[in-house]
């Protein structure tokens, strides 16, 4: 009986201890304070160079590629390509990177984006989940032409919306979540979430996954 109860207690102090250890993958910026923090901080910076996960997701656009200008205004984060790009595409992202490295199982990456102008066919918006040994998982989410705005909410354990992943890829030892765009005319991050999964979200419901709303 005391052995029994000495193996209860020490695995209930293993489990609590490795709880504490463990880094939290959840996190929400829905504030322009805390977007200027996560800029100032670094932990949001814009993606400078066209690496090979545009490549994967945008083949052949390389042309359309700018880092972005990345500020703070009275409703979130600016998207700003640098240049008036409103009779064109232009591509262009940005990376949130964990102070330590979570374990995003059984977890919703959120976005909420408002674009400058009204969105046409072929704009779309991606996220990448990186891992500690450099492996992507991507996920490519068309924009309905004629949103002014649009609700993303991506199950990071699913299959809805994946474009690619890399062999071996572990969503349990992620260190970035990078966002990106392609579109015309400028757009603002609202919110940038990380947050737990609904055990009963049925991932067949689109409707559930995706919200667009229009301006009346």
């Amino acid at each position: 009986m005391l052995r029994t109860r000495l193996f209860i207690v020490l695995s209930f102090l293993a489990a609590t201890h490795g709880s504490v250890a463990l880094a939290s993958p959840l996190f929400t910026l829905d504030d322009p304070a805390d977007f200027q923090a996560a800029l100032d901080d670094g932990r949001i910076t814009p993606m400078t160079t066209w690496d090979r996960t545009f490549e994967l997701l945008y083949p052949g656009l390389e042309s359309e590629f700018r880092p972005l200008q990345l500020s703070v205004d009275d409703d979130g984060l600016v998207l700003d390509f640098g240049e008036p790009n409103d009779d064109f595409f232009l591509i262009g992202g940005y990376t949130y990177t964990y102070p330590e490295d979570p374990d995003l199982t059984s977890t919703r990456v959120e976005k909420t984006i408002n674009f400058a102008k009204t969105t046409i066919a072929n704009s779309s918006l991606s996220v990448h989940l990186l891992d500690e040994a450099g492996k992507y998982k991507l996920y490519l989410v068309p924009v309905p032409a004629g949103s002014m705005a649009m609700d993303v909410s991506l199950d990071a354990s699913g299959t809805a919306f994946i474009a690619h992943t890399d062999a071996g890829f572990d969503l349990k030892k992620v260190v970035a979540i990078s966002y990106d765009l392609r579109i015309k005319g400028k757009a603002t991050t609202r919110k940038l979430s990380v947050v737990p999964a609904p055990a009963t979200l049925s991932l067949l419901t689109l409707g559930g996954l995706l919200a667009v709303r229009r301006r009346r």
